[in-house]
């Protein structure tokens, strides 16, 4: 690492350079010989957040997940919390913004993560629905998903 980032005239930072190693869940791997830069060595971590994408060493999304989740939970708790106070267009130029974008990004690395995982998801996804729609947490959701073409 340290002869390519010289050959090709860059710089990594060796305290904020991390190694991960990625495994099965059920298999326990010894972590090989120190990784060295700049005299330095590089620790290896379970998570590594990259490019705003949780990482784990047994690629399980979960952490990921939950970060999302949370994420998304504050912000479908505000189009809640004014779901009669803004028009549908605003709520819905909102939700792009905020919500589905957050759904979207990367989905093509993390989006093959477990059904309880998307099942988190998709229950946030439908309280932001109703709360676009100006609707009970009781209503149903799937014909709201077709008339707000989300």
């Amino acid at each position: 690492v340290e002869k390519w980032t010289k050959d090709n005239h860059l710089k990594l930072n060796s305290q904020k350079t991390k190694a991960i190693l990625f495994k099965s869940q059920h298999v326990t791997v010894m972590i090989p010989n120190p990784l060295i830069l700049n005299n330095e060595e590089i620790a290896f971590v379970d998570t590594i957040k990259t490019l705003g994408v949780w990482f784990t060493n047994s690629m399980s999304w979960n952490k990921h997940v939950d970060h999302l989740s949370s994420k998304l939970s504050k912000t479908v708790g505000l189009l809640t919390k004014f779901k009669s106070l803004l028009p549908r267009c605003v709520k819905l130029q909102l939700y792009n913004a905020l919500v589905y974008s957050q759904l979207n990004y990367c989905h093509l690395v993390w989006g093959n993560t477990t059904k309880t995982n998307i099942n988190k998801l998709h229950i946030l996804q439908k309280k932001a629905v109703r709360a676009i729609a100006n609707v009970s947490y009781y209503d149903h959701t799937e014909h709201l998903f077709a008339l707000l073409n989300i």
